[in-house]
This record gives C-alpha cells, sequence and structure tokens, in this order.
C-alpha cells in the first residue's frame, strides 16, 4: 500500500514538473516570438529607394508627400510584403503599406486585427489603441480612418492614422506614423487623397 502511494506521489510530482516546464516554455516562447520575427524580417528587408518604390507601386499608386522618400522594403514570396515611406526631416515619421487581410475589413473582428497589426510595423513596434474612427474616400471608395495614439518601443508619444482599401490586386492596409507633438494631419489628408 505504502509503496503505491510512493509511486503515486512521484507520478504527481512528474505531471507537476512537465506541466511546470510545458508553461515555462509557452511563456518564453511567446516573449521571444517579437524578437525572433524582428530578426527574421531584417534578413528581408532591404535599404534600397528604388526597390521600396516598387515594392510600393505594386500595391497601390500615390503622390509622394514632401519631405518624403521611399526608403526600405520587404518582399518574401506571396506571405509578407512590406513598403515604407520615411519623412528626410523625422525618419520615426512613416507610411507603410502591406497588403491586408479579409479580417481587416470584416465589421465585427476588423478594428482589432488593425490594432494588432498597428503594433508591429517590420522591424518597429508601437503600444497605441484607437481613439477615433472616421470615413475618408479612398480611390472614390468610402474607407474608415482609424486614429490611434500611444508610443513607440523607444517611450516616445506617437500617433498613427491607418485604414484598409482595395488596392491594385487586393486589400491594402496603409499606416501612417508620426510623432504626436509634429503629427501633420494636412499631409495624411494630401497623401490619403493622392492614392489612385
Amino acid at each position: 500500500m505504502k509503496h503505491e502511494i510512493v509511486l503515486w506521489r512521484r507520478v504527481v510530482i512528474l505531471a507537476l514538473g512537465l506541466v511546470s516546464t510545458c508553461m515555462l516554455f509557452f511563456i518564453v516562447g511567446r516573449a521571444l516570438t517579437p524578437i525572433i520575427r524582428t530578426r527574421f524580417l531584417g534578413l528581408f528587408m532591404k535599404e534600397d529607394p528604388k526597390y521600396a518604390t516598387q515594392v510600393a507601386h505594386t500595391m497601390i499608386d500615390y503622390d509622394l508627400p514632401d519631405g518624403y522618400q521611399e526608403q526600405r522594403a520587404l518582399k518574401v514570396k506571396t506571405y509578407y510584403t512590406l513598403a515604407i515611406i520615411a519623412s528626410n526631416d523625422h525618419p520615426s515619421d512613416l507610411i507603410s503599406i502591406q497588403p491586408a487581410s479579409d479580417l481587416m475589413k470584416d465589421p465585427e473582428w476588423g478594428g482589432n486585427s488593425q490594432e494588432l497589426a498597428a503594433q508591429e510595423i517590420g522591424d518597429l513596434r508601437y503600444q497605441t489603441h484607437t481613439v477615433c474612427v472616421r470615413e475618408v474616400f479612398i480611390r472614390n471608395e468610402p474607407s474608415e480612418l482609424r486614429i490611434l495614439e500611444g508610443q513607440d518601443e523607444d517611450g516616445i508619444a506617437i500617433r498613427q492614422a491607418l485604414t484598409v482599401f482595395n488596392g491594385k490586386n487586393r486589400n491594402v492596409l496603409v499606416i501612417i506614423v508620426g510623432d504626436i507633438e509634429t503629427w501633420d494631419q494636412a499631409m495624411v489628408d494630401q497623401f490619403l487623397s493622392s492614392i489612385h
């Protein structure tokens, strides 16, 4: 009888040890996922304005805002595409162009998936939340423009303007990021109205 109790205690201790180890791997894995993803994307990101221009224009056509230049891009076959246009005067102010999933246009789930997308742009990370949503017209079609506020990974207060619309071949997600102190709403409106 004592032998069975000792055996069961060992089984329980072993089971608890396995569960604890699995939980530890899960927690560490979740913590490292953004770092691993950032490193992976960094391998494919090209700092090449001509390449960035080509990648961006496969998704949409637009007029470049004054003081901005296509800067870097990545394209991993059909899995992931991203083009970043940055301000010459404020390099942390940028415009991100990438394909959007159908879920991002869904009335029920779109807001959540858009907020998640705004938290990670290539190798950049943000902590933002929606402060308002308004309607804009892009390519003569109505689209929601989501305004988010929060901070970048350096703790600087930022604002994002995000919208999902029909691009050349598929849905496109455009995120405009800027320092709250120097936010240029006129540039945002001009860029969005220039998309064709």
